[in-house]
């Protein structure tokens, strides 16, 4: 980075933990010319991981997607790694990029052979995908199964207070809001903080019987 004699000193090896965070935090105040040197093939999970969302967040939404399946492809043995959240997103860039098909395909491929993942996690990424989709039908079925698999989780009660809010099942839409807020007690802070945020300007929005998207641009003209 240019700063190689600003240090020069130490008090030992550092943890692979303390390294993985350093070089997360690089990967973040690299320049495209800094990552472009970056030799993706040898870098850790870890490293790709962020080196993905840097690439995204350039708008190199093809290399994003090369760089995160060569860790999705990996063993995925890096428990540091939230590849729940790196599953969610791929399917989102796939999507993004003109390529549901190739999306549905690896989030049913990921729910018959989960790696790292639990099976439930990925049908809560399958209700999303269905119901981005416009496939209430398909949704559903799938949010059923994820809440199977965790009765307790509140973005699943979103997606479903969703899926409920797209077909005008206003009480249904409320219930499960009201649910979602209920269940996210159990996060930090500012994770409920941001959850409560979103389910309520969706609730709000069952209430008034106004679609999600009317609520959010009447929300921007506040």
């Amino acid at each position: 980075m240019g700063e190689e004699g600003a240090v020069n000193w130490k008090l030992g090896s550092p943890t692979p933990e303390i390294r993985a965070y350093a070089m997360s935090l690089m990967v973040k105040k690299m320049t495209p010319e800094q990552l472009d040197a970056v030799p993706v093939d040898l870098a850790n999970d870890l490293t790709r991981t962020e080196m993905a969302s840097a690439f995204y967040q350039g708008g190199q939404l093809k290399r994003a997607l090369d760089t995160l399946k060569m860790v999705l492809d990996g063993p995925r043995d890096d428990e540091r790694m939230m590849l729940d959240y790196w599953v969610a997103r791929y399917a989102e860039w796939l999507v993004e990029d003109g390529r549901a098909e190739e999306a549905e395909s690896f989030l049913m491929d990921e729910y018959d052979e989960a790696r790292g993942v639990s099976t439930w996690q990925v049908a809560q990424k399958l209700a999303a995908f269905f119901l981005d989709q416009g496939d209430p039908d398909q949704a559903e079925i799938w949010v059923d199964v994820s809440l199977k698999g965790d009765v307790t989780n509140p973005f699943t009660y979103y997606l479903k207070g969703l899926l409920m809010h797209s077909m005008d099942r206003w009480d249904e839409a409320i219930e499960s809001y009201e649910e979602s807020l209920s269940q996210s007690d159990r996060y930090p802070e500012q994770e409920r903080k941001y959850m409560a945020e979103m389910v309520e300007s969706a609730m709000k929005a069952a209430r008034n019987h106004e679609s999600v998207d009317a609520e959010e641009e009447s929300g921007d003209n506040d």
